[in-house]
């Protein structure tokens, strides 16, 4: 999976010793210098319409502490602000106000401030311009590479996840309590709980075997910490997972109905983010296949329901935030199917039927395929 526009700023993050106030400005923005100078100015290599919404809230876990998106000089200030408030809105209702969106020119510097040798101003306005980093070449300090100094190493996200997996595993980081503790006055307490690792794979509690599209790869588990490296706190359980302020916010994930699934699964492998499992559970001639969803891992695209080919798959709404979290999963259909002696795959029967459809239609014409009825023989 390819890095997306604030892979750069997070890997720079991980390794500063104190949380920055970031302030993301576009990359048309004309001039950034001026403002608050107690915040860290980023410019963007894209406009902020087109920014992640898992990278803006993996910011806050690799070392930020606040993240301001200022759209005063954006080209497309209405589409930035709808893509930043919405994974604002999100985090807001988790209980994290750390994700914020700014319009208008900023404040200018206060008067009557005093200049680098203590002169005093006499009332006029200063503007003393902020350095502006680069969000593609952000800079390292010297002692840093010569090895000096204190090393801080804080844990990335895993890039090889997809972007929904990514999303919901920060916003239940972030709001895990322990985790979201900008305003701690120990930095290694605070780099340790912004390294929280947490597994979006979904839980499986089938006796029996599987067939899966496969789950998302989570991070490794952490070993012992190195001199000078944060160490990963404990992730929280699903049962710590908060729900408050999360219960009416609709998330991307789809509700899935399958009334009459054929246990085919086509929609398991179709699922982009393998989101989806079926399971087969019991031996012999019958078992029960249950066809499975991961809301955490679902991001509503919808290519399940487009590749049904029995046409029963549809959406019945979406999951609430809330429900991502619990990192569990829904069942979506429930049928009986039965091993086909021929091919050895399962299919859906109630009569106790030994041969799924298509070895049976093989087995009645065993010189070819037969054309429907009606339809004449093409001849040269």
């Amino acid at each position: 999976m390819t890095s997306g526009p604030l892979h750069a700023l997070q890997v720079w993050l991980r390794h500063e010793p104190e949380e920055p106030d970031l302030e993301l400005v576009c990359a048309e923005h004309p001039d950034p210098s001026r403002g608050d100078r107690a915040r860290t100015v980023v410019r963007l290599t894209v406009c902020a319409s087109q920014l992640p919404w898992h990278e803006l809230a993996e910011l806050l876990l690799v070392g930020a502490r606040t993240v301001t998106v200022r759209l005063d000089g954006c080209a497309d200030p209405d589409a930035s602000a709808q893509n930043v408030e919405a994974v604002a809105r999100v985090l807001h209702a988790a209980g994290v106000d750390r994700l914020r969106v700014e319009g208008g020119e900023p404040a200018a510097d206060a008067p009557g401030q005093a200049d680098k040798k203590g002169r005093g101003l006499r009332g006029r306005r200063v503007h003393r311009p902020r350095p502006v980093l680069d969000g593609a070449h952000l800079p390292v300090p010297r002692r840093r590479l010569l090895g000096l100094g204190v090393d801080v190493s804080r844990a990335l996200p895993d890039m090889h996840a997809a972007p929904q997996v990514r999303l919901t595993a920060a916003v239940r980081a972030l709001a895990a309590p322990g985790v979201a503790v900008a305003a701690s006055a120990d930095p290694a307490a605070t780099a340790t709980a912004a390294t929280t690792p947490i597994s979006t794979a979904p839980t499986s509690t089938a006796p029996t075997s599987t067939a899966s599209a496969g789950a998302a790869p989570g991070p490794a588990a952490p070993g012992p910490a190195a001199p000078g490296v944060a160490a990963p706190a404990e992730a929280p359980t699903p049962a710590q997972a908060p729900r408050d302020g999360l219960d009416d916010v609709n998330s991307p994930a789809v509700v899935l109905s399958a009334p009459g699934c054929t246990a085919c699964g086509v929609c398991v492998q179709a699922c982009p983010t393998q989101a989806l499992t079926l399971q087969h559970n019991g031996g012999g001639a019958v078992a029960i296949s249950t066809l499975l969803q991961s809301p955490s891992a679902c991001d509503g695209c919808q290519r399940c329901v487009e590749l049904c080919p029995a046409d029963v798959l549809s959406v019945a709404g979406q999951w609430r935030w809330s429900d991502l979290l619990t990192d569990s999963t829904r069942g979506v259909a429930t049928v009986s199917t039965a091993t086909c002696t021929r091919c050895g795959t399962q299919f859906p029967t109630t009569s106790g039927e030994r041969w799924c459809q298509v070895c049976s239609y093989r087995r009645k014409n065993p010189f070819g395929s037969a054309l429907p009825p009606g339809v004449a023989v093409p001849t040269r």
